[in-house]
């Protein structure tokens, strides 16, 4: 068994301003913050296990989860997927971060005489 902890914070900081938005997304205000002023912060736990069992000389069976977190999103702006419209924007206020739980079934074989591996996975 192999286990993992990992913190991950994502800050945003002025000069910038922010437009606040009701329930259906129509604009409310604007907020505006200074240069250096701390606008936005997240903090979230990544924990990851694993699991090994070998079943013969050159097999295993594991079975794995995985918390992950997206602070950088990919915003496309257009309906051609050939254009160069595509936007990279940080998580902030309006935009949250995205999170993924990833569970990982898989299976190893090893036939080292004649140097060959077998590998699959199944995500979930």
């Amino acid at each position: 068994m192999h286990y993992g902890f990992r913190v991950t914070n994502w800050s945003n900081y002025g000069e910038a301003f922010n437009i606040r938005y009701n329930k259906d997304f129509e604009p409310l205000d604007y907020q505006t913050f200074e240069k250096g002023e701390q606008y936005y912060s997240k903090t979230i736990p990544e924990p990851r296990v694993s699991f090994s069992v070998n079943s013969g000389r050159y097999s295993s069976f594991k079975l794995s989860y995985n918390k992950t977190i997206q602070h950088i999103h990919l915003i496309n702006n257009g309906i051609s997927p050939f254009n160069m419209l595509d936007a990279w924007l940080p998580s902030g206020p309006n935009i949250k971060p995205q999170m993924a739980h990833i569970f990982d079934l898989g299976f190893f074989h090893a036939w080292p005489q004649k140097f060959v591996d077998l590998q699959t996975d199944i995500l979930l």
